[in-house]
C-alpha cells in the first residue's frame, strides 16, 4: 500500500467520484482493464486491499452518474474511503520555508493582547503537525448536494487556520530544515476541532442552501393554501344556502373540517419535504509539518500565573493564539481564567 493521500475531488473540481476510485485502485496494486464496448473499468483486486474491502474484484462505469457504486450507502464505496482515511493517517508532509526572524516578546505585544504580564518568554523553532482534514458534506432536503471541504488544523493551538498560505509553500517528505518535530496530539481532539472549522467554513454555504429551500418551501405552501382556500369557499357557500336540512349541514361541516386537517398535514408534508439537513463525513487526513517559532511563557494574571505557549508562523507573518476552550473563538485579546486556570478570551472574562 502506498502512504500517499488520495486526491478526492472537491467543490471545485470536474473529477467525477469514479476517477478518484480509479486513481486510488491504481496506487493500491490492483490490475484495471478498460472494457471499451461497455465504457467501464474491471479491476482486479491486491490480497491485502481485497480483505479490508471484502471484494477481489470490481467493475465500475466512468460514465457520470452511471454507477450505483459511488452512490451514498454504497458498501463498496464506504470501505474504500475507510481505506483511504487508514491510508491517509499515515501520510506526511514537510513544508519547506526558512524562518529569517527571531521571535520575541514584541512580537506578542505587537500581535496580541494578553492581558496580564508577560515573563520568562522561551522562544524555539520547530516543526509543528497540522492536519489537513478532507470532509465530503450533504446538504439533504427534498434533493440531495454534495461537496468536499478542506481544512487545516493546529492541535496544539486547538484551531482552524487557512488552508492557502500554505498551498503555494514547497512541499517535501523529509524534514530538510533539520527541526525537532512536535508529537502528533491525540486523534479524537483534533477530530473534535476539525469538525466544527469544517462546519463553520460551511456556513455560507448552508445559509444559501437554507434560504433556498424557505423559498422553495413558501412558493409550495402558498399553491397548497390556494387549493384548500378554494375548496373551503365553495364548501362554506354551499353551507350558507337557506334551507339546508340539518343532516346535510352535518355532512358539510365535517366535510369543511376534513379539508382543514388535510390542509394541515399537507402543508406538514411541505415544511418537512424542504427541511435542510446536513451531514459531514471525515474522508481523509494527512499531517502537515511546517516550521513555526514556539513562543513559552508565563502570564501573570488576576492572581494566576498560568503558563502559555504561542506560535509565530512564517506564512501569516503573525503570532498565532489559541481558540478560547470556552466559546472556540478566535481573539486576540486573552486573559488567564482564575477558577479554570487556563487561557480564555475577554468576553467570557467580562473584560
Amino acid at each position: 500500500m502506498t502512504n500517499a493521500l488520495p486526491k478526492f475531488p472537491d467543490e471545485n473540481d470536474t473529477e467525477l467520484p469514479s476517477a478518484w476510485f480509479e486513481d486510488f485502485l491504481k496506487e493500491s496494486g490492483a490490475l484495471l482493464e478498460e472494457q471499451p464496448r461497455e465504457s467501464r473499468v474491471d479491476a482486479l483486486i491486491p490480497t491485502p486491499l481485497a480483505q479490508q474491502m471484502e471484494t477481489d474484484f470490481v467493475s465500475f462505469s466512468r460514465a457520470p452518474g452511471a454507477d450505483a457504486l459511488f452512490a451514498s450507502g454504497s458498501i463498496v464505496w464506504e470501505r474504500a474511503l475507510d481505506v483511504a482515511l487508514a491510508q491517509g493517517t499515515r501520510a506526511r508532509w514537510h513544508l519547506w520555508r526558512p524562518i529569517k526572524k527571531t521571535f520575541t516578546v514584541n512580537d506578542v505585544e505587537r500581535d496580541t493582547s494578553l492581558v496580564g504580564r508577560v515573563k520568562d518568554f522561551k522562544a524555539k523553532q520547530v516543526y509543528t503537525p497540522l492536519a489537513l482534514c478532507h470532509f465530503h458534506l450533504c446538504y439533504i432536503s427534498d434533493d440531495k448536494r454534495e461537496e468536499t471541504l478542506h481544512v487545516m488544523i493546529h492541535p496544539a493551538l486547538d484551531r482552524g487556520l487557512p488552508a492557502d498560505p500554505y498551498r503555494a509553500a514547497v512541499v517535501s517528505q523529509t524534514n530538510e530544515l533539520d527541526l525537532p518535530e512536535e508529537t502528533v496530539p491525540p486523534a479524537a481532539g483534533v477530530y473534535a476541532t476539525a469538525v466544527r472549522t469544517a462546519l463553520m467554513e460551511a456556513e455560507p454555504r448552508r445559509e444559501f442552501h437554507r434560504a433556498r429551500e424557505n423559498r422553495r418551501c413558501e412558493r409550495e405552501s402558498a399553491r397548497v393554501r390556494g387549493f384548500f382556500v378554494g375548496a373551503e369557499q365553495d364548501l362554506a357557500k354551499r353551507l350558507a344556502r337557506p334551507g339546508l336540512l340539518e343532516e346535510k349541514k352535518q355532512a358539510l361541516t365535517n366535510k369543511i373540517r376534513a379539508l382543514q386537517l388535510e390542509k394541515t398535514k399537507k402543508l406538514t408534508d411541505v415544511r418537512e419535504k424542504h427541511r435542510l439537513t446536513v451531514q459531514i463525513q471525515l474522508v481523509n487526513v494527512g499531517v502537515v509539518y511546517t516550521p513555526q517559532i514556539r513562543g513559552d511563557l508565563i502570564l501573570e494574571s488576576r492572581g494566576v500565573s498560568l503558563p502559555v505557549t504561542l506560535y509565530w508562523d512564517p506564512f501569516f507573518n503573525q503570532v498565532l493564539l489559541p481558540s478560547c476552550p470556552q466559546c472556540h473563538g478566535l481573539s486576540t485579546r486573552m486573559g488567564a481564567c482564575p477558577k479554570q486556570r487556563r487561557l480564555v478570551c475577554a468576553e467570557d472574562l467580562n473584560l
